[in-house]
């Protein structure tokens, strides 16, 4: 559990203090904070509580979400210390993504049938 939280928060953890993390089932739906899709109730998720500044916030995500970016960490991607989100990954971080998990590339980015 460990690793996957450090790719959660890959930011200047000298400005960001990770609390704890946390893997429940949604009560409730909630978002995503990593592709902006609805984590639906009865599905388990990553939940970090973070404190950075002076504010504190709580950082959901799928597990499914948070594995692609622990991919991505220990493969070296540079995010220069910011959070590595799948809404943000483009085809060069998708193919390391496959290349690792196919499977979970398929479930994160279905191909569209034609």
């Amino acid at each position: 559990p460990q690793a996957r939280t450090r790719a959660c928060l890959q930011m200047d953890m000298d400005m960001a203090q990770n609390l704890g993390t946390e893997y429940p089932r949604a009560k409730k739906a909630h978002r995503c904070g990593s592709c902006g899709r609805s984590i639906q109730p009865g599905e388990k998720y990553v939940r970090s509580r973070i404190v950075e500044g002076g504010e504190a916030w709580v950082w959901k995500s799928h597990d499914d979400c948070q594995a692609a970016a622990q991919i991505l960490y220990d493969q070296g991607f540079d995010s220069d210390g910011m959070l590595i989100c799948v809404s943000d990954m483009d085809e060069d971080c998708r193919e390391i993504v496959a290349t690792a998990n196919q499977a979970l590339a398929d479930r994160l980015w279905p191909k569209v049938q034609t």
